[in-house]
């Protein structure tokens, strides 16, 4: 599959944890268009599959966690799962802008949510 063919952010759910961010209507904007999921609340691991990746992005969490250094978020960035990528709005702003890509090339990936019924 072509770079430019499937959304950017497929397989990636945003949380932004920042009170009273004055930018979420545009962030959620953004994030929608390039295919990813802004969660309106934290994502809770256990509803979805350990070791589950975003497809153009094998390297990161499914997890985005939008932060502004004001709350302690250690647990999270050394969950030993690696399911939270925590960052900065800057700092999404540049994985955005750069379009790295690191595509997940197994075979049989894993599905994000796990089967746990409601």
């Amino acid at each position: 599959m072509a770079k430019a063919t499937m959304p950017y952010l497929c397989g990636v759910y945003v949380a932004v944890v920042i009170q009273d961010y004055p930018n979420l209507i545009s962030l959620a904007s953004i994030v929608a268009a390039h295919g990813g999921v802004i969660c309106e609340k934290f994502p809770e691991k256990q509803n979805f599959n350990s070791g589950f990746r975003p497809y153009l992005h094998v390297e990161t969490g499914p997890f985005f966690v939008i932060h502004d250094r004001k709350i302690d978020l250690e647990i999270y960035k050394n969950d030993p799962d690696g399911m939270y990528s925590v960052m900065t709005e800057t700092e999404f702003v540049h994985f955005m802008l750069g379009r790295k890509i690191k595509r997940n090339k197994s075979h049989n990936p894993i599905p994000a949510l796990n089967d746990l019924e409601d």
